[in-house]
Parts: C-alpha cells; sequence; structure tokens
C-alpha cells in the first residue's frame, strides 16, 4: 500500500473522531413517485398515479445527513413545529445517527418541500413553511442553547434564509467556539427578475472572520458585482469576498466546478469537474459543504477539501432525490 492512499485512509477514518456542531433552517423534503398515463380533463396537467412516497432530511439538515453519512458525529440545531412532520424529521434523524436539538416556535410549521416525480422528471413542488425572523424569545432559547454545548471540532452553518440564523445565532456560535472554527453555506432567496439573478434574506457581513463560507457562483455574483461565469470573474469574485469577509471562499459552479480563495494563502485555485450525468442538483451544495467541513476538521488544507468535496457533489447529482455520499464515494487517492 503506498504512502498517499494510507495518508487518504487515515483521513476516512478520521472523520469517525469528528463532532461537528450544524445549524441552520431543517426542512423534510417529500418526494411522490407516480406514472403519468393521462391527462387531467380538469385543466391542461398531467394526472399523477402514485406509487410510493420517500422522506429526507433537507436544508440544515440534508448538511447533517452527509455528515452522519460519511462517519461524523453530528448534533443538528435549528427549529420544528411541534407537528408530524417534525416527527418525520427526528425519526430520520434518529435512524441515521444524527442527535436533534429542535426549538419549538409557536405558528412555525416545520418546513416541507414536496415534490412531485414520474420517472426522472419533477413535475411539481409545493413549498409549505413560513418565511422570517425566529422571534427574540426563540433567538435567546438559541443562544442559551448554544452557550451549553460541549466542544465540537467545527461548526456549519446552513443559512438558507428561511429566518432561524440570526446576527444573535451567529455571534453565540462565534463566541461560544471561536469564528474560525465555522463554516458557513449560505443560501439567499431567489427573487425572480427576467433575465437577471437577484437574491435576498442573508446579510453577509455577519459571516465576517469565520473559517471559510460557500456559495453558489450566481449568489457570488449578486454579492460582488463581478461576472463569475468565467475561471477569471469566478477567481476575482472569491478574492474579492474573501477580503471583505476576512474568510476563505468556495464558489460552487455547477459543470464548471469549484473556485477557491484560501484566506490564509492568499491564493486561488479553479478545480474542474468530470463529465457525469445530472439527474439532480437538489442538496449538491449541503454535500459539497458537508465533506469540506468533515475535511477540514481531519487536518487537510482548503485546497485538498474543496478537491474531495467537488468529486462528492458530482456524485449526489447523479443521483436521484436528495442523496448522500458515503467514504467509498471519495476520491481519496
Amino acid at each position: 500500500m503506498s504512502k498517499q492512499k494510507s495518508k487518504y485512509e487515515d483521513i476516512a477514518k478520521s472523520f469517525k473522531s469528528a463532532k461537528i456542531l450544524v445549524v441552520g433552517d431543517v426542512m423534510l423534503d417529500l418526494y411522490i413517485h407516480g406514472d403519468v398515463e393521462r391527462i387531467s380533463p380538469e385543466a391542461p396537467v398531467p394526472i399523477v398515479f402514485e406509487k410510493s412516497r420517500e422522506y429526507f432530511l433537507g436544508g440544515a439538515g440534508n448538511v447533517a445527513a452527509n455528515v452522519a453519512a460519511l462517519g461524523g458525529k453530528v448534533v443538528l440545531i435549528g427549529s420544528g413545529g411541534g407537528d408530524k412532520e417534525e416527527d418525520f424529521v427526528r425519526g430520520i434523524c434518529s435512524r441515521n445517527g444524527i442527535t436533534p436539538r429542535f426549538l419549538y416556535e409557536p405558528n412555525r410549521p416545520t418546513s416541507v418541500k414536496t415534490r412531485t416525480v414520474s420517472g426522472q422528471h419533477l413535475l411539481l413542488r409545493i413549498d409549505r413553511e413560513k418565511i422570517g425572523a425566529i422571534s427574540k424569545n426563540t433567538e435567546k432559547k438559541v443562544v442559551r442553547l448554544v452557550n451549553g454545548l460541549p466542544d465540537h471540532d467545527l461548526v456549519v452553518v446552513s443559512d438558507y434564509a428561511k429566518g432561524f440564523i440570526t446576527q444573535a445565532v451567529i455571534q453565540s456560535l462565534k463566541n461560544r467556539f471561536g469564528a474560525r472554527k465555522v463554516v458557513a453555506n449560505i443560501k439567499p432567496l431567489p427573487v425572480a427578475r427576467t433575465g437577471v439573478y437577484d437574491f435576498k434574506g442573508v446579510d453577509i457581513g455577519i459571516y465576517k472572520g469565520i473559517n471559510t463560507i460557500t456559495m453558489n457562483a450566481n449568489e457570488g455574483r449578486f454579492f460582488t458585482g463581478i461576472d463569475t461565469s468565467t475561471d477569471r470573474g469566478a477567481v476575482k469574485a472569491s478574492g474579492l469576498l474573501s477580503r471583505r469577509l476576512n474568510a476563505s471562499v468556495v464558489l460552487t459552479r455547477g459543470a464548471q466546478g469549484l473556485t477557491v480563495y484560501d484566506r490564509a494563502l492568499k491564493r486561488s485555485a479553479n478545480i474542474s469537474s468530470k463529465t457525469l450525468p445530472v439527474f439532480n442538483v437538489t442538496g449538491a451544495g449541503d454535500t459539497v459543504a458537508a465533506t469540506i467541513v468533515l475535511m477540514l476538521a481531519s487536518g487537510m488544507p482548503l485546497f485538498k477539501a474543496a478537491e474531495v468535496a467537488n468529486h462528492a457533489g458530482g456524485v449526489v447529482v447523479g443521483r436521484q432525490g436528495t442523496a448522500v455520499v458515503r467514504p467509498s464515494d471519495l476520491n481519496l487517492s
């Protein structure tokens, strides 16, 4: 066995000792699978004959699920609606070795994304959720919970702009664990504008001083005003974000791979993706964030962490549903 191969096998083993805290917008992903055989006489829409249902963790839950699937020990903090959907979420957490620490807020149901699928075709998505900042009372409960937690190797903030992540929550994480132990995966809400990508709901300034922040290329363009569709533009945008936030930056760029800017090295890299079949992009950014945080917790440099995470993201887009990766899926050679 080569020393290089042994080194990366040791990394995969080290995932099992990593203690990761995931904080953010927890969701339940419901997939209704069925066949379409005819069009409705009531309107020009397909009639789906339901055959099965699948439930997955979404949002911050999907980050936690990927960490757990890779072997890490994970605690998940988010809000629950005190409803049957929260019961589903807790059940999935239990089956996957995730410790849930959910806080209940009245009139805030568990976020659910319901997708109707026929074969490989997504026909419809229905969202049930309440978007808006959590109440000050719930916010205080989150801060107390964070302050009472044991040490963790790294913290992942999964900010889908639904309202669980606030400045006070981020500050409590920085105070309790240290800013350099925080990795943030941000997903601001897209706003429909013809021919223009626009977003709302995330105050990126609250992440100043953290370890690493990940986002997709369109979000990078929104926050910097720089065209991120080219390697050169992505490098420029990631460098600008790094200087503004005093943090390393990872831009996910779909088929173009990742662009990484290492704050400490003041150096960037474009990591290309292999051409793989794409069935579903749901949760690929969550997989990238989970893989990066485990690699960093194992002592790997950011560029190597991003390289492995890029491969992991390529794996999950080739799978149906909200998928996770396992150590055997990673390119650790």
